[in-house]
């Protein structure tokens, strides 16, 4: 009976997602190529609801798992699935009411081709400014983690924390690359007609070694995804043809994670990697938050990471680095491990407690919303990308780039505003600078 409910609830909230997103950037329908939410929906459904339903399902005995009781899930099952539908419900009232200008689409946006000069020019401007971020990261210290794993058979995980432990530069560089190989995939797609096939094949090869140099596995998969969905807009294919590309995508996507895994752990075999593959995806980005609702980490310092401009001040407390600290690394030194995946309401209720946890989703949601107006008004004023690129551009790739499985990452206060404000006005003078003919 219980299972049959949250089945409901889950059925509930993609009914919601879909209906509340229609005809907002946000809407995804293939028939008139709007795939604005498919980031969204992705990473509410298959990594979100999909571990609600597999912890439901099957039970926490059948994972390693830490302080998660049977009570503890059931409470903490309800409370995910509450939480997501005021998260959704807030991003739809406020893309159709306080954002409507800039988040909803029009009818003379629904245009099918894209080639935009402008378009060109800040594909030009992305890709410097990451070469030139490259360059610094090097300096700073930092690895190609895969091809160090894969030339000096060094363990691909002691690379990953040396990148993020030992490299000397600002703390922002890692997080500036990824915001820029992911713009750069998106709009290399988006104007790949507009493109020679060298340059095409010349840009991608940069964005994905940028994906690739922290070591981590998503981010490579992230960029094949986003090049895809800006290529959507301008294919002229039925639905089903659409479709059959996306699975196909899928396919090289699969091949591509498991080859990125045997790096990582060579002596794995195929069924352990089908394994890793259903935990990572069930429960591997979930189980952060029934952890955290279990144990119980209580700590108001943790709001200090979301105050602008705080890391001026020294380095905040990182809840998803303790979290991880009693749960995996427990008996490790901090250097040792990285951080645990979880889902934005369990930092709230380690600040808050339970009044934060019912009010972070529209925090979140209203922060979202805002990030998303402002990079759309950006990109159309200030890049001069027509209105309804911006729109399309500016829905992907916030939602690529600002994700709710993880802690609150800058969306209580407007932390995160700041930081991609910081890094468009940077991207502006790259663009200035660069005003040639292409």
């Amino acid at each position: 009976m219980r299972f049959t409910l949250i089945i409901l609830c889950a059925t509930a909230l993609l009914f919601l997602l879909l209906s509340g997103f229609r005809g907002t950037i946000f809407e995804v329908s293939l028939a008139r190529r709007t795939v604005g939410g498919f980031l969204i929906l992705r990473e509410i459904f298959l990594l979100i609801v999909l571990g609600v339903l597999i912890f439901e399902a099957i039970g926490y005995e059948s994972f390693v798992t830490f302080y998660i009781t049977n009570e503890s899930l059931e409470e903490t099952s309800i409370v995910i699935l509450i939480c997501l539908g005021l998260l959704i419900g807030t991003i739809a009232f406020t893309s159709r009411t306080i954002f409507r200008g800039k988040l909803m689409w029009s009818r003379s946006d629904r245009q099918n081709t894209s080639t935009s000069d402008a378009g060109l020019q800040l594909i030009f401007a992305s890709t410097v400014m990451l070469l030139f971020l490259l360059v610094a990261g090097h300096a700073a210290g930092m690895k190609p983690a895969f091809l160090e794993s894969i030339s000096s058979g060094t363990d691909l995980m002691q690379l990953r924390l040396a990148n993020k432990n030992e490299v000397t530069g600002p703390p922002h560089i890692v997080a500036y690359i990824r915001y820029l190989f992911q713009l750069t995939a998106l709009l290399v797609g988006l104007y790949s007609a507009s493109m020679s096939r060298t340059r095409v094949i010349l840009t991608m090869a940069i964005v994905v070694y940028a994906a690739a140099l922290p070591g981590d596995k998503a981010p490579i998969i992230q960029v094949l995804i986003l090049f895809f969905l800006g290529k959507l807009r301008n294919i002229r294919s039925s639905p089903y043809l659409i479709l059959r590309r996306a699975l196909m995508l899928g396919a090289m996507s699969f091949f591509a994670i498991y080859f990125v895994t045997r790096v990582q752990y060579p002596e794995m075999q195929f069924s352990e990697f089908i394994r890793f593959v259903f935990e990572r995806l069930g429960i591997g980005q979930i189980q952060g938050v029934y952890e955290q609702f279990a144990v119980k980490l209580h700590d108001p310092a943790y709001v200090l990471s979301e105050i602008p401009l705080s890391g001026l001040f020294g380095e905040s407390k990182a809840f998803s680095k303790d979290l991880m600290g009693v749960t995996y690394g427990f008996y490790l030194d901090p250097t040792e491990f990285g951080v645990m995946n979880s889902f934005f309401i369990g930092e709230a209720f380690a600040i808050g407690g339970w009044l934060l946890v019912w009010f972070s989703p529209i925090f979140v949601g209203l922060n979202f919303c805002s990030i998303v107006y402002m990079v759309v008004r950006i990109l159309n004023e200030k890049f001069k990308l027509p209105i309804a690129e911006a729109k399309y551009v500016a829905a992907l790739f916030i939602s690529a780039s600002v994700t709710f499985t993880g802690d609150l990452g800058g969306l209580l206060f407007g932390k995160r505003i700041l930081v991609l404000a910081i890094l468009f006005f940077a991207l502006f003078i790259f663009y200035k600078a660069g005003k040639i003919r292409i």
